[in-house]
């Protein structure tokens, strides 16, 4: 029991701490911008580096074996930092960082399962780093300043399958069947119902959304409906009014308008940096249309708002020729699918209630 306590403190400990964790990293690219990626990349070496000569010292029995286990873990967490990697060098440094925290939890829960003696001692811990990994991403979504995403899930559950390889290579299973008792496929049901019922709630969050016509034909992807998008922009432009954009603090909850905006303030600004005019145009039009209040009003952002001077948009105007054809959004920076909610939480509750019709015969045969 002290084991899984030790490994559901640091599950919780990893998620709630998910924004304290940002901020100190925020601290450390302030004090040294230009070391920032040495710094961190040193950290996630040195880790990686110790633990895996304390655990080549403590291998006793089955030595090639384990040894090779252990230097499979490794080989398999480097080949997919390098095949998930941004080309970004601060952006994968703290993946790679993000990816130790992983490896690390799912090794705890291995630790504390390890005693069981079927397959249920690879599949719980594995399920657990799923699902702890989905809910960190969820909650991410909803801090400031933080990202989280179904490519990040995936990182995640690649970390946990490399730390749970290594956590076999350090200390194997006492006993091992590969067929899963009737209680442990019980577990491992109900286990996965509940990462498949958290994964659901947050691909909805994050990547479900709707396709929106624009002014002219202008077409882009958004959490919001059109509907939603024009009634969000009335009330912003009221409460910011009366309340001016701050720095949001630590703990504190994301504007998903506002960073929708800077989607396409962004956009908009590279086209015009780029002098693809048609393309700044039709950005400026989303968000004349449907962002007003962030282009208006001043803020922690922009002192000034955002909203192009007169003599730029004419410029801008005049420049693209008021070009007619359709006109497609990429400002998103992650995907958004424009799916039929009714038909993916269908499909969801199907997959669910099916992992639940099975850990009840679990049950009943073990009751029997």
């Amino acid at each position: 029991m002290m084991n899984i306590a030790v490994a559901v403190a640091f599950a919780a400990a990893l998620i709630l701490g998910a924004p304290l964790v940002g901020e100190v990293r925020a601290a450390i690219r302030s004090a040294f911008p230009a070391d920032f990626t040495f710094i961190v990349g040193s950290m996630v070496a040195g880790t990686i580096g110790v633990t895996f000569l304390v655990a080549c010292a403590r291998v006793r029995s089955q030595r090639r074996l384990r040894f090779a286990i252990l230097l499979a873990a490794l080989a398999l967490g480097a080949v997919f930092a390098r095949l998930l990697s941004t080309g970004a060098p601060e952006v994968d440094v703290v993946e790679r960082f993000h990816f130790v925290e992983y490896g690390l939890l799912t090794a705890l829960f291995y630790r504390a399962w390890r005693n069981r003696a079927d397959g249920s001692v690879f599949l719980l811990p594995l399920l657990a780093g799923v699902l702890v990994g989905t809910l960190d991403e969820w909650f991410q979504w909803f801090v400031p300043a933080r990202v989280g995403e179904i490519r990040d899930v995936g990182l995640d559950a690649v970390a946990s399958a490399c730390g749970l390889l290594f956590a076999v290579g350090f200390g194997p299973p006492v006993r091992f069947s590969p067929v899963l008792g009737r209680g442990s496929r019980r577990r491992v049901c109900l286990l996965a119902a509940a990462t498949t019922l958290a994964f659901a709630i947050f691909f909805q969050s994050v990547h479900l959304g709707y396709l929106v016509a624009g002014p002219e034909t202008e077409t882009f992807r958004s959490t919001y409906s059109a509907e939603d998008l024009l009634s969000v922009s009335r009330d912003r432009e009221t409460k910011w009014r009366e309340h001016p954009l701050v720095v949001p603090g630590l703990v504190s909850m994301e504007d998903h308008y506002l960073s929708e905006a800077l989607w396409h303030i962004q956009r908009r600004n590279r086209a015009w940096t780029e002098q693809d005019i048609s393309v700044a145009w039709h950005e400026n039009r989303i968000l004349e249309t449907f962002f007003a209040p962030v282009l208006e009003v001043p803020s922690y952002l922009s002192h000034a708002g955002f909203r192009w001077p007169a003599a730029q948009r004419l410029d801008a105007e005049s420049r693209s020729g008021r070009n007619h054809s359709l006109y497609v959004s990429d400002a998103e920076p992650y995907a958004l699918y424009t799916w039929p909610k009714s038909i993916f939480w269908m499909m969801c509750f199907a997959v669910v209630a099916g992992l639940i019709l099975l850990a009840r015969e679990g049950h009943e045969g073990e009751l029997v």
